[in-house]
């Protein structure tokens, strides 16, 4: 995404170790996440966020999930909104 525009700046300021440690702890913790996600999915025959909230917790983290990924596409839209007019 835009993050990557972002990665030079980044370095410059911390330096380029902390920076792929950054990355690798980053990339560890996202292939974790996605490996849980895909097994909750698996065993629980659930297909969405939502579902899967509503399945292994409450039904409230079915109705909290689903705010989190409506915020998550306003801020994107928003985000490409600004770019676009920035264009």
């Amino acid at each position: 995404g835009a993050g990557v525009l972002s990665m030079s700046a980044h370095a410059a300021e911390v330096g380029l170790v902390f920076q792929l440690l950054g990355l690798l702890v980053g990339a560890a913790l996202t292939l974790v996440s996605i490996q849980m996600i895909a097994r909750a999915s698996v065993e629980t025959q659930r297909w969405s966020y939502e579902d899967i909230g509503e399945e292994l917790f409450h039904p409230a983290m079915s109705m909290l999930t689903g705010f989190m990924n409506v915020c998550n596409c306003l801020g994107s839209a928003a985000g490409y909104l600004i770019i676009c007019g920035q264009v």
